[in-house]
């Protein structure tokens, strides 16, 4: 099984369409996420896949915030 830092990268990869390379310091407001429909459109691919709730995506600046935000909550 992919590890969460691998699933979160992929999901995001899927569902944001990026072509370009993501490490866990990408930016995901403004850069990754350019409107409140993609925003959404994670938090569900990402809300689905691990089973939890995410709170407001002001708190996720990055691809590690995401990350540990969700690690947390896997627990």
């Amino acid at each position: 099984m992919s590890t969460i830092d691998e699933r979160v990268k992929k999901i995001i990869i899927r569902e944001l369409g990026v072509e370009e390379e993501i490490n866990n310091r990408t930016l995901l407001d403004g850069h990754l996420v350019t409107d409140e429909v993609a925003s959404v459109k994670l938090f569900v691919a990402l809300e689905d896949e691990f089973e939890i709730s995410l709170p407001e995506f002001a708190e996720f600046a990055t691809v590690q915030d995401g990350i540990n935000h969700i690690t947390w909550q896997c627990r």
